[in-house]
């Protein structure tokens, strides 16, 4: 149901997911000391950077930071943040902005069930804001050591605002599955894919999808080629295009 625009503010459940989290990368659990502690993060930046002059003046920037704390043996918590800016000719022709926080709670080494909540902001896209939260229930069917393949089917409230000033709010199943190939210890070629479908509409539904080559150069940098295509069936405005597409080729640095 569209409605008129109205003053955005992101949804306080957003903000304690990030406060709960980097609370629990700074603090150890009762009784357990940060010397004694077994490292439980891990944390991938990722960084690539364009500009030509001359004819044609080009200016890309695109980051990615993924963190993920293993809060115990069963939760871990995951927060995902992406950015990306381009300019041509002094002209801003991109500019995306996405972050995602996931808590995951394993009742095996296989079967967990999840809390989601994200924001994205794309202008570009018809955008001014999405905000969705929902839970879920994912299976690790392949768990390596080469191959690795896990699915995971849920459920989201979605609250979209477009740059038409107009807005609406929607319950949304989602379906994602991400399968990687370690060729080597230094090649891995990985595949996932998004799918998010709207109750109130059959027709309304998103597709994400990227395919990314990772080649490691030592233990802490790597090189990655990504492309990433998301799809929008009925997009907002309706002049815009269905499809966006992105290649991508950064530097990867694991801590």
């Amino acid at each position: 149901m569209q409605k008129a625009g109205r003053p955005y503010r992101m949804p306080k459940v957003i903000v304690y997911c990030l406060l709960a989290l980097s609370t629990a990368v700074v603090f150890p659990a009762p009784g357990e000391s940060l010397a004694d502690e077994p490292r439980r993060w891990r944390d991938e930046a990722a960084l690539s950077f364009v500009q030509t002059s001359g004819n044609t003046e080009v200016t890309t920037f695109a980051a990615k930071n993924d963190l993920t704390y293993k809060v115990s043996d069963q939760w871990t918590g995951k927060w995902f943040v992406s950015l990306l800016h381009g300019e041509t000719d002094g002209v801003k022709s991109a500019e995306r902005y996405a972050t995602d926080v996931k808590i995951d709670y394993a009742f095996s080494d296989r079967l967990y069930i999840y809390g989601l909540a994200a924001w994205l902001q794309d202008k570009f896209a018809g955008f001014d804001h999405r905000t969705y939260v929902g839970p879920g229930a994912g299976y690790h069917f392949l768990d390596g050591p080469r191959h690795f393949l896990n699915g995971e089917l849920g459920a989201n409230y979605a609250d979209e605002a477009y740059t038409d000033g107009s807005n609406q709010d929607f319950v949304e199943g989602r379906a994602f599955g991400r399968y990687a190939c370690a060729f080597n210890e230094s090649v891995e070629l990985s595949q996932q894919v998004e799918y998010l479908h709207g109750f109130n509409d059959t027709e309304q539904f998103k597709l994400n999808a990227t395919t990314a080559l990772t080649s490691k150069l030592s233990d802490r940098f790597s090189v990655k080629a990504t492309y990433e295509i998301r799809y929008d069936n009925r997009p907002t405005p309706d002049t815009l295009e269905q499809t966006d597409a992105l290649l991508s080729i950064a530097l990867v640095v694991k801590i």
